[in-house]
């Protein structure tokens, strides 16, 4: 299939099969041709995952960062997921469901965006709760994500200490 003419690739793929690998190593192939960016919005995981390397040109490796919500995106589920056989959200009378926390992957050359453009519109990378305007936090690596967001399989993701297993623990008896 040909691809149409475009500025910037926005897209949030089947999360399903080999859609994610395939996606990545298109959009990589793609940028580092064309010079265009792209912004994948991907589960939290894929970053940890054995592909993710793999299908990144060394260059758009280097330079992808990742725009993480304040709270996780809810979805709707399609159509042929139905109540009783594959979402604990809809039996329990919801609309929108949340497996897992997702984030955009992101990449633009760097002739394209000025070295301080992303923290002036989203804050320094690494933030847990920036104050600044914007309901995106920046992280210009893995190692950045907030721990709320980064992958099950991610080294770097640490247990919270006593006192906040503590809180999150009074949080989620108060909420029931």
């Amino acid at each position: 299939k040909l691809t149409p003419e475009y500025d910037v690739l926005v897209t949030n793929p089947p999360y399903s099969g080999v859609h994610m690998e395939k996606i990545l190593a298109y959009c990589s192939d793609i940028s580092t041709k064309t010079r265009k960016p792209f912004l994948l919005l991907l589960p939290h995981f894929v970053y940890t995952k054995d592909y993710y390397q793999r299908a990144l040109s060394p260059e758009v490796s280097s330079s992808i960062f990742f725009l993480v919500p304040e709270v996780r995106y809810g979805y709707i589920p399609p159509a042929w997921v139905e109540a009783n056989r594959g979402s604990k959200a809809l039996e329990s009378g919801k609309n929108i469901t949340a497996p897992f926390p997702s984030f955009w992957y992101c990449h633009a050359p760097t002739e394209m965006m000025p070295s301080n453009w992303l923290v002036q519109n989203f804050g320094p990378s690494g933030m847990i709760r920036p104050k600044h305007h914007s309901k995106l936090r920046y992280a210009k690596c893995s190692q950045e994500i907030p721990r709320d967001f980064k992958g099950e399989f991610d080294p770097s993701k640490k247990r919270p200490n006593a006192k906040a297993r503590k809180r999150a623990a009074k949080k989620r008896l108060a909420g029931r």
